[in-house]
């Protein structure tokens, strides 16, 4: 594999940065809903199972000859839905930063492992090129990409390439990889499929994409104690949620044949949730009722399996195996036509090109 590109910073843009937004809210409406849905828990993945729908085998789909790719995927909800895939015969590659748990994980699986830290961006494409281009070489496609990594940070850190790391890894690294394989998982016979994860967090705020600027800018007000690590990651996914729809819409007016969808695992007991302060009391309350890492994989393991049907929406969000709205009842969260353009052109400027490689696309998807 290539070196990556040098890391490009942005001192300019950092120096004397003067905040650009007020401290974003939290919906009421949206969290009592989100907070007294039992359905979050391992009840859900109980009434999923009573309803008739079986974990995933072979009987439902065979995989052999299809290459998926799973980020984040050296343990928690990435690692278990890598071992569904390969269970289905998939030709599985996962991604991760620890390169002797990555490769012991993928050794027990029985698929490939590849160290990449998806909060750099030089790194991320880089990856994603040579990636590309051994398939390539190999005469395979590149049928699914299951973008899965993502973090809560316990406090304020700036990347190498001077980026605030929630924002780097959950977002921007996020959009990077979409953007540098949509080529390559377009050459996938049927078309491809782009399955990202995602957190039922993101309805407890409406996107504000000044926000994400003045989290990335590193203004004083969102460093050290002022750091907000539900607001970063909450607001973050709700990105990745808007931006699956967008992706959609744009693969639909290029007649790219690539299809996106985005899902929540449910609440998830895993090495991520366990680790973040932040959530440390809500951990402690809910462990007893969390699901296990497979039971989060399920509905996103079923969408990487392509068995959503022909009927499903373009860039929908599904929770447990069924397309859900993406606002809750009375809560203000509805984004406009002009938060979703400044959304793409600070994804596009800041992961340095886009949508799709082309930057000749304007951020309303018109060229």
């Amino acid at each position: 594999e290539s070196s990556p590109p040098p890391a490009q910073s942005w001192p300019a843009r950092r120096e004397g940065v003067m905040k650009q937004s007020p401290r974003p809210s939290v919906s009421p409406a949206a969290s009592v809903q989100y907070m007294l849905n039992p359905m979050h828990t391992a009840l859900g993945v109980r009434l999923l199972r009573l309803l008739g729908s079986a974990p995933l085998s072979k009987r439902d789909v065979h995989l052999a000859g299809q290459t998926i790719l799973v980020t984040g995927a050296s343990a928690g909800i990435g690692q278990a839905v890598a071992a569904s895939l390969v269970h289905l015969g998939a030709d599985v590659h996962i991604t991760g930063r620890n390169t002797t748990v990555g490769e012991r994980v993928a050794a027990d699986l029985g698929c490939t492992f590849h160290s990449v830290d998806h909060s750099d961006m030089g790194a991320t494409r880089a990856f994603a090129r040579d990636f590309s281009a051994k398939l390539e070489r190999d005469g395979k496609a590149l049928n699914c990409l299951v973008n899965n990594a993502a973090a809560m940070m316990n406090s304020h850190r700036r990347t190498e390439e001077n980026h605030e790391g929630c924002v780097a890894l959950n977002l921007l690294g996020f959009w990077a990889l979409v953007d540098e394989l949509v080529p390559a998982l377009d050459k996938a016979p049927g078309g491809g499929r782009v399955v990202s994860s995602t957190s039922a967090g993101m309805y407890l705020y409406r996107l504000d994409v000044s926000t994400l600027k003045d989290l990335d800018d590193g203004v004083p007000e969102w460093q050290g104690e002022g750091y907000d690590s539900i607001m970063a990651y909450s607001v973050t996914h709700r990105a990745r949620v808007l931006l699956t729809a967008r992706w959609a819409a744009e693969a639909k007016r290029r007649g790219s044949t690539t299809r996106f969808s985005i899902a929540h695992p449910g609440w998830v007991d895993t090495p991520g949730l366990k680790g973040a302060d932040a959530m440390a009391g809500f951990y402690k309350v809910t462990k007893p009722t969390l699901r296990d890492a497979a039971g989060g994989a399920d509905t996103i393991a079923w969408l990487a399996a392509g068995l959503e049907g022909p009927n499903a929406s373009p860039g929908a969000y599904y929770f447990d195996r069924r397309e859900r709205p993406i606002n809750m009842r009375f809560a203000d969260t509805t984004q406009t036509q002009s938060d979703m353009d400044e959304l793409l052109s600070f994804c596009a400027e800041r992961s340095r090109a886009g949508p799709f490689r082309d930057a000749s696309i304007a951020p309303d998807g018109s060229s």
